[in-house]
């Protein structure tokens, strides 16, 4: 008998109804433990695929009639039989959307609670920043005399977005402004530039859409009323005991979990406006993600430029140490005779104050084996 009407429907269901009998278990096994909300005995992916192949209601009316009229339920297809076993638990889609809801719960509170976290952690870390309010004023005040005596000076401060474009500003030798700046900054404090350190979860924030987050909170709210509507309609009806009895101490619990972290999600909230008043940017037309992103940006660039600023440096002193090596080593040669086959080296007591101990390491490449000083 064939009451599916879309063929791909009904093999799919067949398929599916096949999984739910694989080893000894049988489908009235997986029924019972839906009716008495036994989740422990299921799975999220199986629970998801009893949503998608949850009879629609011509489907259900059709089944129950062919019952009714004392079909031979022997004759119906895998997939027709699989919609007769499902007719027969009481609140069928209700029951799967609750274990499912449960089931889920756990780790989705979990994320949204990190995600509040990061968030307003990552507020209080930049608020609290000194090394990042003085590289700010620092960048404010080399671009205030950059811009003197034109409309973009005497700035009050520095809009996050514009920080990035500090790598675009070049001189003629080619150092952005931010080379510039990081040079600067690290012969006066270096200790300034580890803001990166100041901000160990910027990067995640930036991350984090907090108005997604409220909608998965008001989600997970939703979801609460709703099976709070049914287990009083089923109360009031009296004829679904294991659903209330079952599902009316998780409500009761999952509604304190939900309460306190709307709580912290509004703190995150609240925090960031804070921080947006604090950094001179409208919190109306700024979002966490989007700030803390150009934030990050700023952040690694800094990070980067420092190294880029101390290897350059260090070539530098590598470079002036290689010369001074090779005008000492020519020094030393000048003053090295041969006398009676032994070799003797004569030096003044102010040549040995300017090289330093880098004459021993030239005398050893040059294997003496001798030294014999003279006064």
């Amino acid at each position: 008998m064939i009451f599916i009407n879309d063929p791909k429907r009904r093999q799919n269901m067949a398929i599916f109804a096949t999984t739910l009998t694989k080893g000894t278990r049988k489908v009235d096994d997986v029924m019972d433990a839906v009716r008495n909300l036994r989740a422990e005995e299921l799975n999220e992916s199986m629970l998801i695929s009893m949503q998608e192949f949850s009879p629609n209601s011509d489907e259900t009316a059709e089944i129950q009639e062919y019952e009714e009229s004392n079909g031979d339920i022997s004759l119906l297809g895998p997939a027709e039989l699989y919609i007769h076993h499902l007719v027969q638990v009481p609140r069928y889609k209700q029951r799967v959307n609750a274990l499912l809801f449960q089931m889920r719960f756990g780790d989705q509170t979990a994320e949204i609670k990190k995600m509040n976290d990061i968030l307003l952690e990552t507020s209080y870390s930049i608020h609290n920043s000194k090394n990042l309010a003085r590289l700010l004023g620092i960048v404010l005040k080399v671009g205030n005399e950059l811009n003197a005596g034109t409309s973009k000076g005497g700035a009050q401060g520095v809009h996050i977005s514009s920080l990035t474009k500090l790598t675009t500003t070049k001189s003629n030798t080619k150092k952005t402004l931010l080379e510039y700046i990081v040079e600067k900054v690290e012969q006066k404090d270096p200790s300034l530039l580890g803001i990166k350190k100041d901000l160990p979860l910027l990067a995640e924030a930036a991350k984090v859409n907090l108005k997604s987050l409220t909608a998965d909170i008001n989600k997970l709210r939703t979801g609460i009323k709703s099976m709070v509507a049914t287990v009083k309609m089923a109360n009031d009806a009296g004829n679904d005991h294991v659903f209330v009895e079952k599902l009316s101490p998780f409500l009761g619990r999952v509604s304190e979990t939900i309460d306190s972290i709307d709580e912290r999600n509004q703190e995150a909230n609240l925090a960031f406006t804070e921080l947006c008043v604090y950094l001179g940017e409208d919190p109306n037309a700024t979002s966490p993600d989007s700030m803390f992103k150009e934030l990050s940006m700023f952040v690694n660039l800094v990070d980067s430029t420092v190294t880029k600023v101390r290897e350059a440096e260090e070539r530098k002193r590598k470079k002036s140490r290689t010369r001074n090596e090779t005008k000492i080593e020519k020094e030393i040669i000048q003053i090295l005779h041969v006398i009676n086959g032994r070799r003797v080296f004569f030096c003044i007591i102010s040549f040995i104050y300017r090289s330093g101990c880098v004459y021993e390491q030239i005398l050893a490449n040059k294997s003496m084996k001798t030294l014999t000083f003279f006064s």
